[in-house]
């Protein structure tokens, strides 16, 4: 990991303007879904809970989370009409274990970055378009966590505050 985790997921933290400050943020909460995963034992990472519905495994949630973040991007260059750019695909953008989230959410964010480098638009455009999206997938490992018994989110409040 690097000494800022902001740069584990974009290359320029602390850009001025609103796309710059939504991928700050996007950033802290890439960082904080990976702290949480990242604690998460090898096993139950890919070990289906009953009643996970669509994302029965956190591996699952991962690469949901993985794929997304390209999406959105792909979603802001359609918009814009900007080409697509060169990303992987597939099975590329599963996480083989708890330690891979980290490199392939910080590519799918670098990505993301370059999508919005040097626009001016108003933050709503960044909210339609799904910039703002980011901490959904903490809440949804929360709560697979919290399903398989691994903490109680009442006396931490989250899985992040677990593993701090």
């Amino acid at each position: 990991m690097s000494m800022s985790p902001l740069t584990d997921f974009i290359a320029s933290p602390g850009l001025a303007g609103a796309f710059g400050a939504l991928m700050d943020e996007y950033a802290r909460a890439a960082a904080e879904l990976c702290r949480v995963v990242e604690a998460v034992p090898s096993a139950r990472f890919v070990e289906e809970v009953d009643g996970g519905g669509e994302f029965p495994t956190v591996q699952a949630i991962c690469t949901h989370v993985v794929r997304a973040a390209y999406g959105h991007a792909d979603h802001i260059r359609k918009a814009l009409d900007i080409a697509a750019g060169e990303r992987p695909r597939g099975q590329e953008l599963v996480p083989e274990g708890p330690e891979r989230l980290r490199p392939l959410l910080g590519a799918a964010l670098r990505y993301t970055e370059a999508t919005v480098a040097g626009l001016r638009a108003d933050p709503a455009f960044a909210a339609e378009y799904g910039l703002c999206r980011a901490v959904a997938p903490r809440a949804s490992v929360d709560a697979m966590l919290t399903i398989r018994g691994d903490f109680d989110w009442r006396r931490y409040g989250s899985a992040a505050r677990m593993v701090r």
